[in-house]
């Protein structure tokens, strides 16, 4: 696929959902322990069986769904592809959350969309529209576990490169990238927090069955109450693995809602509304179970409840 190669902006018909049926190519990847790679803080994690097993929660994106009919390709705009927004092969909201994708540099081409069929293709991929730039993915919440299918038009030598939020040097994975027609799987586990990564190789990089998130276990841990008697409220401290959204909610009871960019302990303020609140005004005391919910970035959501009572001087 040349530079001018994918030029239609015409909106086909749907694509009925196809099953991903990605071969899982071991070429370069350690079905056991895994083994650091080269420098920086980044391990490769493989084959694609061992690394599901491993992180069952992470976030997936298999880019079916798409406005292509099946065996096309088309462009799909100059700006990067998300679920933010509309473009000529996705509906807005049709991919998941958490990733962009672009070319790079970006230029007058961007990204394409391919599906089953295309060239041998056993499932949709997004693909770089421009042969003399990279494929990347931007984490829009930064990740420390990632994976994803691979390949090039041709195939040939590519390189996968781990980039952090920390600014710490990037990691450079050396991979064999077959063609679209039989791409290769590469899970990545970072010691830190990844903002982006970029797949460069000869020439129209592809990309699918993208799966990202944290590994940190999705947990809440609840800890002491503190009321505060003259105001009718309390404090829960809930303590968390990492980057999510913590809610507090229950019948009865005021909803809150925190963000975390790691771990941490949140104060939670309780307070109640509504009938519990009335039994608090009128008896000096009320009895709520509080609901605490962790959801991870990319993972499954967490909760723990615990009865507080609520005591005001009267």
């Amino acid at each position: 696929m040349s530079r001018t190669a994918v030029r239609s902006r015409r909106r086909p018909a749907r694509a009925g959902a196809a099953v991903v049926a990605i071969l899982a190519v071991a070429v370069g990847l350690l079905a056991a322990t895994p083994t650091p790679a080269g420098a920086g803080g980044s391990v490769v994690v493989g084959p694609v069986e061992a690394f599901t097993t491993a992180y069952p929660s992470l976030a997936r994106e298999d880019f079916e769904g798409s406005r292509l009919a099946p065996g096309t390709v088309i462009d799909c705009g100059t700006a990067p592809l998300s679920s933010a927004s509309e473009s000529p092969c996705y509906d807005a909201g049709a991919l998941t959350r958490g990733a962009t994708y672009s070319s790079d540099p970006v230029g007058a081409f961007n990204m394409a969309a391919a599906t089953t069929g295309w060239l041998g293709a056993k499932s949709t991929f997004v693909v770089s529209n421009n042969s003399a730039a990279s494929l990347v993915i931007d984490f829009t919440v930064p990740v420390d576990t990632f994976g994803f299918a691979l390949g090039m038009r041709t195939a040939g030598a590519c390189t996968v490169v781990v980039s952090y939020v920390d600014s710490s040097p990037s990691t450079t994975l050396p991979r064999a990238c077959p063609g679209v027609d039989d791409l290769a799987f590469i899970g990545v586990r970072a010691d830190r927090l990844v903002d982006s990564v970029k797949i460069t190789g000869a020439g129209n990089e592809a990309l699918d069955d993208l799966r990202f998130g944290l590994r940190a276990p999705s947990s809440v841990r609840l800890g002491r109450v503190r009321v505060d008697r003259s105001a009718g409220t309390a404090v829960l401290s809930a303590t968390v693995p990492g980057i999510g959204t913590t809610t507090l909610g229950g019948k009865g009871v005021v909803p809150v809602a925190r963000d975390s960019a790691g771990a941490r302990t949140h104060a939670l303020p309780v307070a109640v509304r509504g009938k519990a609140r009335r039994t608090l005004q009128r008896t000096g005391r009320v009895t709520v179970l509080v609901r605490v919910t962790y959801r991870p970035n990319g993972g499954t959501p967490t909760t723990a409840t615990k009865r507080v009572t609520l005591r005001k001087r009267r």
